[in-house]
């Protein structure tokens, strides 16, 4: 019990019997994990065992059955309308596809947490967007609007937006959907560098093993309702679990 309270007090998130049905459908059936601050921890797992609608909780889109989550400490479940903003203003979202609104240039998607959720005058707002933009690598791109821009350069601009108002817990969810592996390997490294500089707690939800393993921390594994394992790269290898061993590919003994 020690060491549980230990963990939570060390996590930016953390699960605790977590438990959700879809009419007669269990998908999570008792998911407990910590999340530990300033690192990243990747979530796997096969499709419908419901590695997005964990992202879902912690954002309060959606509550478990059963079960507590929480963000720094605080239960979500529990937050009311103004905690709830709050909360989710520490947070920023990279969501499958981007999520970039067509109609906007890149300069104005990503301008526009700054302009929804802040005073800043335009004079303020425009070093802040340029400065984010050259961290991604696509300043040159910032009055192309989306479809003229690559999958990758998409998801570098949705992380820009995502990084605007400097959260301390960023999401991905499925971040390198639509892309080659080439590009997936170049993204990954962009998120594994931009993690590190400004060290903000990363939860990525992923099915694009063993590529994403590079740049985590630790790998949760979500099978049959609830965390599997929970490993960091060096223990995965040595891992003894027979799903982590399948999705690793290695031979049972």
């Amino acid at each position: 019990m020690r060491e549980a309270v230990d963990a939570q007090a060390r996590s930016a998130i953390s699960l605790r019997g977590v438990c959700k049905s879809f009419g007669t459908q269990r998908v999570h059936d008792g998911v407990d994990l910590d999340v530990p601050a300033g690192k990243t921890t990747v979530i796997v797992g096969p499709s419908g065992v419901g590695k997005s609608v964990l992202l879902k909780y912690i954002l309060g889109l959606m509550r478990p059955d059963e079960g507590d989550v929480l963000v720094a400490g605080e239960s979500v479940p529990r937050m009311g309308f103004q905690a709830l903003r709050r909360m989710r203003s520490s947070l920023g979202v990279l969501f499958q596809g981007a999520a970039l609104f067509d109609s906007m240039n890149v300069y104005d998607n990503v301008a526009l947490p700054l302009r929804e959720r802040t005073k800043l005058k335009e004079d303020e707002i425009r070093p802040r967007v340029m400065e984010k933009l050259a961290m991604m690598r696509v300043e040159g791109s910032a009055h192309k609007y989306p479809a003229e821009l690559s999958g990758g350069m998409q998801k570098r601009v949705g992380l820009a937006r995502a990084l605007q108002n400097d959260p301390r817990i960023v999401l991905f969810d499925e971040p390198t959907t639509g892309l080659d592996p080439e590009t997936s390997v170049h993204i990954y490294r962009l998120f594994a560098e931009i993690q590190q500089r400004l060290g903000y707690t990363a939860l990525i939800v992923s099915h694009d093993v063993p590529r994403v393993f590079r740049i985590a921390d630790f790998v949760a594994f979500l099978k049959d309702g609830h965390i599997q394992a929970c490993l960091s790269p060096a223990e995965l290898k040595n891992s003894r679990n027979p799903y982590v061993r399948h999705v690793l590919h290695l031979d049972l003994e």
